[in-house]
């Protein structure tokens, strides 16, 4: 173990674990404040409205900015704004220029159990691209696979032009529409038989069967439905029967 008192850390390379003896940030010299950095910095509701603080409401459903801020929502979250994903009072020596009088949160917040020094990774890390899990998925579809249409959600439009889908939706739970674009190669379902296709997706209806109905290409059908299982517009519904049969 390697120790340095003086600067009051403990490095273990056995346990790739970086300690502090302190809880005061500020005695820290070489702190470069990945905890200002690595996450979003949270706000009791008080201290949002307080005004005091940079900050914004989330929706705790979606993460998307709240649209109505002033009005109270059991969804509603608040953080504080960021800056070239740091918290926005995070001067260029990663110091906090509100130390004083900063949030609840990171008064409370310590460092004083250490950093696992092998946990970090990339923050725009993507195991698997949408067009990836869509290709896999569809090739695991089953003809006897039944899907159901997301009861939690709203179609409000749906917009076919030149090889562009586009679907507007809400989800009951949000106050937010949400805009989807899937570009085909060649020319989409339009608008009209589109809507008519995703009624047929109650939970009852197999693949083979909406096929049968709609006429529609096998494998223009499969990637249709990956996509909108991707975008949770359409739920896999699971049986007592083996689907993989």
């Amino acid at each position: 173990m390697m120790k340095n008192t003086s600067a009051g850390f403990r490095f273990e390379p056995k346990k790739h674990k970086l300690s502090f003896n302190t809880a005061d940030c500020h005695d820290v010299k070489f702190c470069r404040a990945m905890c200002c950095r690595k996450w979003d910095i949270a706000l009791a509701e008080e201290e949002f409205r307080s005004g005091i603080y940079k900050s914004e409401a989330v929706c705790g459903q979606n993460e998307r900015i709240c649209v109505h801020p002033k009005n109270k929502c059991l969804h509603q979250s608040f953080r504080l704004l960021k800056k070239n994903n740091a918290c926005i009072y995070l001067d260029p020596d990663s110091r906090c220029t509100i130390y004083s009088t900063r949030p609840l949160v990171c008064r409370n917040f310590s460092c004083s159990a250490g950093w696992k020094l092998d946990a970090v990774y990339p923050i725009d890390f993507d195991p698997l691209p949408q067009d990836a899990r869509c290709y896999f998925f569809s090739g695991n579809l089953k003809n006897n696979m039944r899907f159901l249409l997301n009861p939690l959600l709203k179609i409000k439009t749906i917009a076919c032009k030149k090889n562009k889908l586009t679907i507007l939706s809400q989800d009951i739970r949000y106050c937010q529409t949400k805009k989807l674009s899937l570009n085909w190669p060649d020319q989409p379902i339009p608008a009209k038989p589109l809507r008519n296709l995703l009624n047929m997706f109650e939970g009852k209806n197999t693949l083979k069967k909406i096929q049968q109905k709609t006429r529609q290409d096998r494998n223009r059908l499969y990637k249709l439905v990956s996509w909108l299982w991707d975008q949770e517009i359409l739920v896999f519904i699971k049986t007592r029967k083996n689907i993989y049969e």
